[in-house]
């Protein structure tokens, strides 16, 4: 009988490691958006902007809530990860004393 073992965790955890940075990309831009949005109201002042930005900081708080809620299951992820790297150890050991 011949077995093939397919070790997953290091993809698993560049996978990881390439969604926090692309979750750190996003935080930067939104805090740029936001520098942007505050010259923004030094420029243009009106009811219309007022309105505008109302909405904005709306959906900015929308987006942060949801980049903390995908933070969560990052690290939710990454246990797992973790779990999966130590079965994989495991595994190898015990198929190395076959």
């Amino acid at each position: 009988m011949e077995w093939k073992i397919q070790l997953k965790t290091k993809g698993l955890n560049q996978w990881i490691l390439e969604a926090e940075q692309n979750l750190t990309e996003v935080r930067d831009l939104l805090d740029i958006l936001e520098t942007q949005e505050a010259q923004l109201g030094n420029v243009w002042k009106s009811s219309t902007m007022e309105l505008w930005e109302k909405e904005f900081h709306l959906l900015l708080i929308k987006i942060r809530r949801r980049l903390k809620e995908m933070q969560k299951l990052i690290l939710c992820l990454q246990e797992a990860a973790c779990a999966l790297a130590q079965a994989e150890k495991e595994m190898e050991h015990s198929i190395k004393g076959i």
